[in-house]
This record gives C-alpha cells, structure tokens and sequence, in this order.
C-alpha cells in the first residue's frame, strides 16, 4: 500500500504535463507550420523530455502485446514525428 501513493502522485504529474502539451496544441492551431515548429520549440522541451522519458520507463513494465504498449509506442511516435519536423 505503500507504493500507491508515489505512484498516484507519479500519474497526476503526467497528466499534467499532458495537459501543458494540450495546451501548447490548442494555441498553436492554425498557425503555420513554421510558426507551431518554432512555438513548440521553445514552449515543449522540458516537458516532452519528462514526458519521454516516463513512456519509455512505463513501456518496459508492460508486456508488449498489451493495448496499453501499442498505445504508448503510437505516442512516441508521434513525440518522434512533432521532435523532427
């Protein structure tokens, strides 16, 4: 019982920075590409590096075939596809 309230507190630092990321997309919309690019840029780093890194420590507790994986291995490929354009 003991583990659950770090991981808890784990979990709604998460969501929290998914929300940042959100929060950066919504503000971006409409823009033009070169503009979200430079935004993101300097807005996304420090919370898409966190971010990152908690998906790939969550990724390898998981067993590979489960929904839970393929849906973090979809958002890292996005976070893959927003890092290079």
């Amino acid at each position: 019982m003991s583990d659950a309230r770090p991981q808890c507190i784990e979990h709604a630092e998460q969501f929290e920075r998914i929300c940042a990321l959100n929060q950066i997309g919504e503000t971006i919309s409409g823009r033009l590409p070169n503009q979200r690019c430079a935004y993101r840029q300097k807005h996304e780093p420090a919370s898409l590096d966190r971010f990152h890194a908690w998906l790939i420590t969550a990724l390898e507790t998981l067993s590979s075939k489960s929904d839970t994986s393929r849906g973090i291995l979809y958002t890292l490929m996005k976070i893959a596809h927003t890092v290079l354009r």
